[in-house]
């Protein structure tokens, strides 16, 4: 039987702008007249990015960068605006520049990082996470971002190392955000067999945020895992509740109802799935749930 299920785990990484200030020296009157400029574009630019008009914030650093070919933060900025814009060539080769031009800030490896993991570069994400370790050992984002990437990897013993690292760096009052550590461990700990534990951390990260479907609908799955199909259900239920328009939960719902006994609930739950995996055109989904439902009812289904 297949279960449609995917396990959610995101990317939570805190980027900050570099605001600049200029050195206080003497400067002549033509260079100080083309400093100014460039200060302008830039803080224009800086502008932009805090309203997230990053197109616009892009054009700014750039006229920023014409005018001062050095200007360390503009292009550290710009890179951030190229991430914001899923630009991500740019953003590391505008990274990489700032880099040259002050290899001591740790924001422009975090943001290069980001950009190297978005592309599937792994390694070099990685890469970037040690040196920002190197840099500053208590920046928690990157022991939490070089766990992603190393997750990804395949390499879960030592992704559970750096979240248990980042969680023990983390403010306590940033709730959202341990609720993403929380839930990304949970996941991790899944890919280790780790059923338990999975659900320890899931329980933790729906306490710290008890509003996002995706930490009932992995807790979910760690339930069904262990055959704990009523605490499935439960979970499912909530989530659903959350997203109505929830395929994946409605699928998981079914199956856990089928596997209790309840078929007319489970034929219910799977013929929701099949209609919303349809409106989304996940033609892929959408069969496997039309084959699921022929399973179960033993006749030809289908979902108009």
């Amino acid at each position: 039987m297949i279960y449609l299920v995917q396990l959610l785990v995101s990317l939570c990484i805190t980027l900050a702008l570099i605001i600049y200030s200029p050195p206080a020296t003497a400067l002549t009157l033509a260079n100080s007249s083309v400093q100014m400029s460039a200060q302008e574009f830039f803080r224009a630019g800086v502008e932009q990015m805090q309203s997230q008009n990053y197109s616009e914030a892009v054009q700014d650093f750039t006229d920023a960068i014409e005018l001062k070919h050095d200007f360390f933060a503009a292009f550290s900025n710009r890179c951030l605006a190229y991430l914001q814009l899923g630009e991500y060539e740019s953003a590391v080769q505008d990274c990489t520049e700032a880099v040259s031009l002050n290899s001591q800030n740790v924001e422009s490896f975090l943001n290069r990082g980001l950009a190297y993991y978005k592309q599937g570069n792994y390694q070099s994400a990685i890469a970037d996470y040690n040196q920002v370790i190197k840099l500053k050992p208590i920046d928690f984002r990157a022991y939490y971002n070089r766990a992603l990437a190393k997750s990804d990897l395949q390499s879960y013993q030592e992704a559970m190392s750096d979240y248990n690292h980042a969680l023990s760096l983390m403010p306590v009052q940033d709730t959202f955000q341990l609720a993403e550590v929380y839930n990304d461990r949970g996941t991790n700990r899944l890919m280790l067999n780790d059923n338990l534990g999975a659900i320890a951390d899931f329980d933790q990260a729906i306490h710290l945020n008890q509003q996002d479907y995706r930490l009932y609908f992995n807790r979910a799955c760690a339930n069904q895992r262990i055959s704990n199909y009523t605490a499935a259900i439960q979970d499912l239920t909530i989530a659903l509740k959350l997203n109505p328009n929830y395929a994946e939960a409605y699928a998981s719902r079914g199956i856990a109802h089928y596997k209790l006994g309840d078929e007319r609930q489970a034929l219910l739950d799977l013929q929701k799935a099949a209609q919303n995996f349809l409106f989304q055109e996940n033609v892929t989904a959408y069969q496997q749930t039309l084959d699921l439902l022929k399973q179960l009812k033993g006749e030809e289904t289908v979902i108009a």
